[in-house]
């Protein structure tokens, strides 16, 4: 008799165990598809954001006639580098302690539901620029040039701030799902 109560209470452990590592693995593989979705939907976003500052970009390049060729893109590892004087061709330290300021004291401030800036620096050397669309529709261009006073051999830098009409911000793209 205690054979036979052992040998249930055996099959009884076994049979829970089972079902305990096949509900374990359910639920590991649903969390899987769940992380997967939330990356796949992060990277969909992240397309259709790039997509909207793009065609935003474009209609600023077309609205103040930028060229591209005059100016090289400060991304945030070029941003740092200039910043620290480490960015080829660009060790102006008047420049440098501009840009900074600029950072420092929020001298550029876009108004809020404008675009993330483009920000350029002239490959001249002699202004930095922030590209952005308001939320409105115009395209913005906030320049700080830099101005040389023949008298003092100071150095200052003008703001200037650009306005012009432009297209509305474009809706991001509805994502399509193909399952």
């Amino acid at each position: 008799m205690k054979n036979r109560k052992n040998l249930i209470m055996l099959f009884s452990l076994t049979i829970t165990l089972s079902l305990t590592g096949v509900y374990a693995s359910t639920a590991v593989n649903e969390s899987t598809d769940s992380n997967s979705t939330v990356s796949s939907e992060k990277a969909e976003n992240k397309i259709k954001v790039e997509t909207r500052l793009n065609t935003v970009w474009q209609d600023i390049k077309k609205t103040h006639n930028i060229n591209e060729d005059d100016y090289i893109e400060l991304d945030i590892g070029k941003l740092n580098q200039f910043l620290s004087g480490k960015l080829k061709g660009y060790t102006d330290k008047d420049l440098i302690d501009e840009m900074n300021k600029i950072l420092a004291e929020n001298l550029f401030n876009a108004p809020v539901g404008s675009t993330k800036p483009k920000i350029l620096l002239n490959k001249a050397g002699n202004e930095i620029v922030f590209a952005y669309k308001e939320s409105d529709g115009k395209n913005t261009l906030n320049i700080f040039r830099k101005t040389e006073v023949k008298s003092s051999n100071d150095v200052l830098f003008e703001n200037i701030v650009q306005k012009s009409e432009g297209d509305h911000i474009p809706e991001l793209a509805p994502t399509i799902w193909l399952n």
